[in-house]
């Protein structure tokens, strides 16, 4: 027997893994065992055959026994042998009596036990040939079409385009459904075994797609461009790259929301108990991280970083005036304690804080952060955050700290912003805490 014809008999494709032949040839097994348990003992003869022909099957489809030719009858000395036994010229009898031999009837035996394998062999295959009509193996047809269910679910939640391996599948499957309502049941159950085992390799193909496009897409660009540099790594000198922040977490098209969507879709897929795909270490903590600064920093219709809030300085008597600047805006703390409108956007995040003494009005301290993208988060970060006080956020602005005399009194400047997003965008705990191991 052929592995061509072990797998056909199997009805299984060629090349079908260990599992396929081993659950195949358990189920078929026992298909014949209770055909055999309730056959009258001349049609035991074929079916034995038949379960004979499966287990040959089995063991030449899984490499446990080697390929073979079917054994045949031809005649020849067995045959000669036979007739003499049954009667055809013998040789006179000698002259003198002498005990008479019984091999003639291990010879018979012999040539009857050929013959009889021989027509059981042949009417095995016979039975399993593509014009007999058994029905395809309802487990190859469920299989299949679960399997197909599972892709599509799958392709739904993830929003991934389809993909060659999946629509090979899909072909594989149609083929089947075709085969079988044509009648030629062989063939739908060889379509329908290749459908489930290309759905199955489809869904290893994304599980590894998806694990590379993670590195690729998401933590490479996050360690060289954001993670390094301010505010993600407050000491840095450096500023992280608002285009790149807002290509990764951007409400409307962000990289990250896309793979999680895909993560989230393939965590789920299964076939037959197989699951395909495990998370990277770390990615639920990053994920709710990034969440976090996404809604800080951006509105739910925006690609760009936009947060207007509010703002206002206060000061005691030894200054003339403390004042805000931020883009092309200025305010002044002479404004008796109003708070002004401003927006912090991608392209004008940088910020100055000027101090004016109280008689001779000349600049006396300064805190530029102008060419910083993320400057007014620099200025903050310079300061002393004292809390909420009068539901505003408030810092002291310990730079511009200075003692009143004679009796020494320390006053300090302080800046009140108010903003409505949850969280703060100008909480720096929101920055630390998105780490990519």
């Amino acid at each position: 027997m052929t592995r061509e014809d072990a797998f056909r008999i199997l009805g299984l494709y060629l090349g079908a893994s260990d599992e396929h032949v081993r659950v195949k040839h358990a189920a078929r097994r026992e298909a014949l065992l209770a055909r055999i348990a309730a056959a009258t003992p001349a049609e035991q003869t074929t079916l034995r055959a038949e379960l004979a022909q499966l287990d040959e099957a089995a063991a030449v489809a899984s490499g446990r026994a080697p390929e073979s030719s079917a054994p045949a009858s031809t005649g020849g000395p067995w045959v000669a042998q036979t007739q003499i036994a049954a009667g055809g010229p013998v040789a006179p009898a000698p002259a003198s009596p002498a005990r008479r031999s019984r091999g003639w009837i291990v010879l018979v035996a012999l040539a009857l036990g050929l013959a009889g394998y021989y027509v059981a062999t042949r009417a095995g295959m016979w039975f399993f040939d593509k014009r007999h009509n058994e029905p395809a193996v309802p487990e190859v047809i469920a299989d299949a079409e679960l399997a197909s269910v599972a892709w599509l679910t799958y392709l739904s939640r993830s929003g991934v385009p389809e993909t060659e391996a999946g629509r090979k599948a899909t072909e594989a499957l149609h083929r089947g459904a075709g085969a079988r309502a044509a009648g030629d049941l062989n063939l739908a159950q060889r379509e329908y075994s290749t459908a489930w085992q290309g759905y199955f390799n489809a869904f290893k193909a994304e599980a590894d797609r998806a694990g590379n496009a993670w590195k690729d897409e998401v933590v490479t660009p996050w360690r060289a461009r954001v993670a390094p540099f301010f505010p993600f790594n407050p000491q840095d000198t450096r500023d992280a790259d608002v285009a790149e922040l807002s290509r990764l977490i951007n409400p409307q098209d962000g990289v990250l929301w896309r793979q999680q969507r895909w993560f989230d879709a393939l965590v789920v897929a299964e076939i037959k108990g197989t699951r395909f795909f495990t998370p990277p270490t770390g990615r639920a903590d990053f994920l709710a991280a990034c969440a976090a600064l996404r809604d800080a920093l951006f509105p739910p219709d925006r690609d760009r970083i936009h947060v207007p809030f509010l703002v206002r300085i206060v000061h005691g008597p030894l200054w003339g005036k403390v004042t805000f600047e931020m883009g092309s805006r200025v305010i002044s703390s002479e404004r008796d304690g109003e708070f002004e409108a401003f927006s912090w956007r991608n392209e004008s995040g940088g910020c100055v804080l000027r101090s004016f003494g109280p008689a001779t009005r000349k600049e006396n301290g300064v805190v530029d952060r102008s060419g910083s993208t993320w400057g007014l988060l620099r200025v903050l970060h310079e300061c002393r955050y004292d809390g909420l006080v009068d539901n505003a956020h408030t810092w002291s602005l310990t730079a511009f700290e200075q003692s009143a005399t004679p009796r020494g009194k320390r006053e300090t400047p302080t800046l009140q912003i108010m903003v409505d997003r949850k969280p703060s965008p100008f909480d720096p705990a929101i920055y630390a805490a998105a780490r990519l191991e």
